[in-house]
């Protein structure tokens, strides 16, 4: 097993501009020209994301949806030689849901539902 990312080391960080060139490279080398979610087929690389950065270096990327009160992570991917950077990208865009008032998150495969109420 790889030993983790101390948590003090790793910064997330909402995907800008200058990371496009990047994004689009990285998302076309490891998903092809797009991606099958729950929510359909998508160009990665237009979705918003997050970016995950060791010691000034792009080691993680997210991309994800949020529509109807829903976050969907439609990509998560780590480029590191640490663990870690992965499951730091899944609990960022959980926590994102939430800050943004997301009903419910669909990560990996799973479903997250906040708060109570209907569904």
């Amino acid at each position: 097993m790889t030993p983790g990312v101390p948590p003090s080391t790793l910064v997330i960080r909402e995907k800008l501009a200058s990371d496009e060139a990047w994004a689009r490279e990285k998302l076309t080398e490891r998903w092809g020209p797009g991606v099958a979610s729950t929510s359909g087929f998508h160009d990665a690389a237009q979705l918003d994301g997050l970016v995950a950065e060791l010691d000034g270096e792009r080691v993680g990327l997210l991309t994800y949806r949020i529509e109807d009160g829903e976050c969907e992570a439609v990509t998560v991917d780590s480029y590191a030689s640490v663990g870690g950077v992965g499951t730091a990208l899944l609990d960022a865009v959980t926590d994102l849901a939430r800050s943004r008032g997301c009903r419910r998150a669909v990560v990996c495969d799973g479903l997250l539902t906040f708060g109570r109420g209907e569904e």
